[in-house]
């Protein structure tokens, strides 16, 4: 029996779910990206993201994670927001001006899921969205929804690369899409405009000097050499994504994990409280840097950028 009518529909459901954009991979190991993570890693450029160094085995072998596993559905929903915050209030990432996409796509994956065991009653599988070693740019690569830019990040043709990425693994091999055969080609916006020269190409970049990394998940003092470079910042650094032509030319996103009327663009930074962060930003991913460091940040910024 052919599933390539089960494919297509799968791929509607996820659209209809709210999903920008879907691709399946075949499963099979991932032997030259973990000899690149390896490589990475033994260079020391991860940083003090010492998890990355757990699991390669998992994060070699999607069957590691699901026993059996013959496919991943990948999917992407595009994040790109139509408003910004004021430019002289502490900078958030863009991906964290809404809700927290790990809970809103893994509920949709496993709407998927339940989708299409309704069609195939003994398929298994499981939702992935960061909760999980596996290596979700790749795998999205070979699903056919992009290529690595030299900014690292995933590069989808139509959306670019303000994506958030979930994989569904699942016991059923159904026919893969095929890579695309697209690059920057001689296009260094992003290296260019890096402001601590911490991308140095496709599949590397030293994450231990990434604005992002050290203003999200590095914890203690913040090298001084770094600290010219943040202004106001505050969580993550867009530099990379705001230079590159494939995101300027890309739509908004409309998902629900934009909210026009989002708090955090016209919230008052200077009354930021334990009692905020708790009740305000419980489902926001500035969570991951937690309150102590957001609160030693906008001090920093209060004491360094004029602006603010």
């Amino acid at each position: 029996m052919s599933l390539m009518p089960l494919a297509k529909k799968i791929k509607a459901e996820a659209l209809r779910l709210g999903f920008d954009a879907c691709g399946i991979a075949k499963a099979q190991p991932l032997h030259l990206e973990t000899q690149q993570l390896q490589q990475w890693i033994a260079a020391g450029r991860h940083g003090e993201m010492h998890f990355l160094e757990r699991h390669l085995n998992l994060r070699a072998n999607p069957e590691e994670l699901l026993p059996g596993c013959k496919s991943l559905i990948m999917v992407l929903i595009n994040y790109k927001p139509e408003q910004l915050q004021d430019t002289h209030a502490p900078q958030v990432a863009k991906y964290a001006y809404g809700l927290d996409y790990h809970y809103v796509m893994r509920e949709k994956l496993e709407l998927l899921l339940h989708f299409l065991q309704k069609e195939i009653p003994d398929v298994q599988g499981r939702a992935f969205v960061d909760s999980a070693p596996i290596m979700e740019r790749a795998w999205a690569v070979r699903a056919g929804l992009g290529f690595i830019g030299k900014n690292n990040m995933l590069i989808h043709p139509k959306l670019g690369s303000y994506t958030f990425i979930g994989a569904l693994p699942i016991t059923l091999e159904l026919p893969p899409d095929t890579p695309l055969q697209q690059s920057c080609g001689n296009c260094n916006a992003c290296i260019e405009h890096c402001p601590t020269k911490a991308l140095i190409g496709a599949n590397n970049f030293n994450a231990s000097q990434c604005l992002s990394y050290l203003t999200i998940e590095h914890r203690g003092e913040i090298n001084s050499k770094f600290k010219p470079y943040l202004k106001n910042r505050l969580f993550g650094c867009d530099n990379c994504l705001d230079v590159c032509p494939w995101n300027k030319k890309a739509p908004n996103g409309n998902s629900e994990l934009l909210k026009s009327d989002s708090f955090l663009l016209h919230y008052n930074w200077e009354h930021f409280s334990r009692s905020d962060f708790k009740q305000l930003f419980k489902s926001s991913p500035l969570q991951r840097a937690g309150y102590a460091k957001l609160r030693e940040r906008l001090k920093e910024i209060k004491n360094n950028f004029t602006e603010f």
